[in-house]
């Protein structure tokens, strides 16, 4: 099983993400604290669809001039068998 947290950053640390709409691709995928999970366990080298649709930055004030926005994707993994993911993740149920 796969899950991501999604970290939204400007260039400029300070700068807030409030401004940000992440479309998430909720077919696939499903949030649960935070947290994104893929709604299906992978086969070896399986990969999953892509978490993000788009991303809308609605009208910026001037001090997000000439600033950059990342994304980090912080992936995690476990295995399906015997319901590794409890002792992992320390969750009771996946969320799908």
């Amino acid at each position: 099983y796969i899950r991501v947290r999604l970290i939204p950053q400007w260039s400029d640390q300070s700068l807030s993400v409030s401004n940000l709409d992440m479309d998430i691709n909720d077919s696939d995928w499903t949030e649960m604290e935070g947290f994104h999970y893929y709604k299906d366990s992978l086969e070896v080298n399986g990969i999953t669809t892509n978490i993000i649709k788009s991303v809308d930055i609605g009208e910026l004030t001037p001090e997000y001039e000439g600033e950059s926005l990342s994304i980090k994707v912080v992936a995690e993994g476990v295995q399906s068998a015997n319901e590794a993911w409890k002792e992992v993740w320390s969750i009771d149920s996946l969320p799908f």
